[in-house]
């Protein structure tokens, strides 16, 4: 056992100086382990990092399968519904039947008068 002595001031034992060492070697030692458990190359750090990957991989998948879902859905409509093909050529190509007239809205424009003021309304 080490000597302690007795504080004069507050009355407790303080350790020796090898003692102080001692504590402190062991302070050290356990921050390099958790250091090194924390860092190294299968510690905390890595895991959270592939655990977030993951994650934003599962809902990257989730997000895929729904959008392949919806391309199936319209391929089947594009092979055997005439009504979704008609209404997909005429929206999104603007395509019309023969005999058909179209007619044009334009939306309205406002007039700006010589001196920049804004018409009354």
């Amino acid at each position: 056992m080490t000597p302690r002595y007795i504080s004069r001031r507050y009355g407790r034992t303080t350790p020796t100086r090898s003692g102080r060492v001692q504590r402190w070697m062991g302070i050290l030692i356990v921050g390099v382990v958790l250091l090194f458990i924390l860092i190294n190359q299968h510690g905390l750090a890595p895991l959270y990092r592939l655990r977030r990957d993951n994650e934003r991989l599962n809902k990257e998948i989730t997000a895929l399968r729904a959008r392949a879902d919806s391309l199936r859905t319209e391929q089947a409509s594009l092979e055997s519904d005439m009504l979704y093909i008609e209404r997909l050529a005429r929206g999104k190509y603007r395509m019309v039947k023969r005999g058909e007239k179209v007619f044009r809205v334009m939306p309205d424009r406002k007039i700006r008068r010589p001196d920049n003021k804004d018409p009354a309304p």
